[in-house]
Order: structure tokens, then C-alpha cells, then sequence
């Protein structure tokens, strides 16, 4: 079961992103780069993707630090829904893997 699932669904956004919503009390364990590594590593290897991105609030260091680790780079900075947001840019598998 995806941890988004046991605490609730994320909400949809303008585009392909990795998750972000996870579980209180489960921050540190690995949880969310396991996820996001394969949810897009689904999305590359079954769906086709090329690209993918992940929205995260300039106040979130954790799930910044889960993009970095997953071999994104810091695309631009947005505005979204509630305020300032980094957007990480994922480009295929070979950048996955490194990660």
C-alpha cells in the first residue's frame, strides 16, 4: 500500500509530479524516495514518460532533499497554491538511477 493511500490521497496537479503527502511520524525512513523512485520509474518504463517534475514548497527541505536524491535539478521557482514552490525537473531513467 502507497503511503498516500494509508493517509489520504494527494491532490491532483497541473502536471506529472512524484508524491507528496506521506504519512506523520514515518519522515526519515525512506519512505518517499522509495515511492517517488517508483512511481517514476513506472511512469518511464510503462507509460513512456521522458520527463517528469516535482512541485515542492521552498519551505520543505525534506522533499526537496527527496528530488535531489532521486537526480533532479532545481528547474525555477512558482508560485503555487499556497505560496512559493521549487520545481525539480526529472529527465529519465539514467538520472533516476543515479540518484
Amino acid at each position: 500500500m502507497w503511503a498516500s493511500q494509508a493517509c489520504g490521497t494527494p491532490r491532483a496537479g497541473p502536471s506529472p509530479r512524484s508524491p507528496g503527502h506521506w504519512c506523520p511520524g514515518q519522515h526519515g525512513k525512506g519512505f518517499a524516495t522509495e515511492g517517488a523512485r517508483r512511481a517514476l520509474r513506472a511512469a518511464y518504463e510503462d507509460f513512456g514518460w521522458t520527463t517528469a517534475v516535482s512541485v515542492v514548497s521552498v519551505n520543505n527541505p525534506a522533499s526537496q532533499a527527496v528530488a535531489l536524491r532521486m537526480g533532479a535539478t532545481l528547474e525555477r521557482e512558482i508560485t503555487y497554491r499556497h505560496g512559493a514552490a521549487h520545481v525539480y525537473r526529472h529527465v529519465g531513467l539514467a538520472a533516476l538511477a543515479t540518484g
